[in-house]
């Protein structure tokens, strides 16, 4: 199957497949990885431009502008939109924010794509829950819930990672599902400083 960029780059559209993989774009076009790779590869050079190299294996195409937290979830897999960013999309907190932050079960991980900086913070699996997958104009991206988003806030500044902001606005919190939230990271943390440091940071969150 021959390729023509313009098409290529119209289906794209079309599917709505603004990020994509070398397998992804070998399967969607039904063509062999070793092609698929190659094209890509060739349209992905700076003379060309039609493609943009976000990562090794992982591309965008010209005219797509996938937004940051969609680019934030498909880069490391798997992660969930936490901590300042979250905090900050549901305008619990005031400061504007520079990182795209996400919570994740492997390692930790910073990128810098596209002149956007992506902060990876672990957590523990047992303290890997909380999240949703929202819409957001015509995509979808995973989310901690407002809940959960200062939940992993405050574990991060109990175990010195973080410094604690007091100026949050907890009115929209729902005070249920923070008391069962609390109850699971109490359950699954073992160290009695982080949960001596967790436990006072929670007093001075009054719902």
């Amino acid at each position: 199957m021959r390729l023509n960029i313009n098409n290529v780059i119209g289906e794209l559209g079309v599917k709505r497949l603004s990020i994509f993989s070398i397998e992804d774009f070998s399967r969607f076009f039904k063509i062999n990885p070793h092609k698929a790779s190659i094209f890509v590869s060739r349209n992905a050079k700076p003379e060309r431009g039609n493609f943009i190299r976000l990562k090794n294996g992982l591309y965008t195409f010209k005219g797509s502008n996938p937004s940051p937290l969609e680019i934030a979830n498909i880069m490391y897999r798997p992660s969930y939109i936490s901590l300042e960013v979250a905090l900050s999309y549901y305008n619990m907190m005031p400061e504007a924010v520079y990182s795209i932050t996400s919570i994740t079960a492997k390692l930790s991980k910073k990128y810098e794509i596209l002149g956007q900086a992506y902060e990876y913070h672990k957590i523990m699996k047992g303290l890997y829950f909380g999240y949703k997958t929202i819409k957001t104009g015509d995509k979808y991206i995973v989310i901690a819930t407002r809940e959960k988003a200062l939940l992993d806030y405050l574990y991060f500044v109990a175990i010195g990672k973080k410094k604690y902001n007091d100026r949050f606005d907890f009115k929209n919190l729902d005070k249920k599902n923070f008391d069962d939230y609390s109850g699971r990271f109490f359950r699954n943390i073992k160290n009695k400083n982080i949960k001596k440091n967790l436990g006072l940071l929670l007093k001075r969150v009054k719902l």
